[in-house]
């Protein structure tokens, strides 16, 4: 539609775009995207109760470091490096590489999940049979109901680790 009215303008149809803001009262809705949900201490804990074994390094790591989905999808050993994670720019959102401090408890997190997977993978986080994650949305879902967190997308995890950071 938009490419419709932006041909219909250059051809002068119409006086003004409506999907352009600037040009005429604008069509498109207005969102506040901005949405700020993140755990309480409680709420962390209990979270973490009701994860399964298998699920719980992975909520644990970006509750630590507060890694993106798709950043811990793409984790593999060898980013893991003198106590840092060093993440490459092409797994980051921005592009940019990124240094990210592992703490003693998430060494820990580490080492067992090292252990557990017994080096089946070079990701940090597999399934099974070793391969790429790809989807954790159902287990995620499951363990906020079992904890009773409602209104939390696994992105909040985000917003969790930087709140608790600001906080300290």
């Amino acid at each position: 539609m938009s490419a419709l009215f932006k041909y219909a303008k250059r051809a002068k149809l119409i006086p003004a775009n409506p999907f352009k803001e600037d040009e005429a009262e604008s069509l498109k809705e207005h969102h506040n995207n901005a949405r700020l949900r993140f755990l309480m201490e409680d709420e962390i804990i209990r979270l973490l109760d009701a994860c399964a074994d298998h699920f719980r390094p992975i909520v644990e790591t970006a509750l630590f470091t507060g890694m993106r989905r798709g950043e811990l999808f793409g984790l593999t050993w060898d980013m893991i490096v003198a106590g840092k994670i060093r993440l490459p720019g092409w797994l980051t959102k921005n592009g940019e590489p990124r240094n990210i401090p592992v703490s003693d408890r998430l060494d820990e997190v580490l080492t067992a999940q090292r252990r557990k997977n017994q080096m089946k993978s070079q990701h940090v986080f597999c399934n099974e049979n070793g391969g790429r994650l790809l989807d954790i949305r159902a287990a995620f879902q499951g363990a906020c109901r079992r904890a009773g967190i409602e209104n939390f997308n696994f992105h909040d995890l985000r917003h969790t680790f930087a709140s608790h950071l600001v906080m300290l």
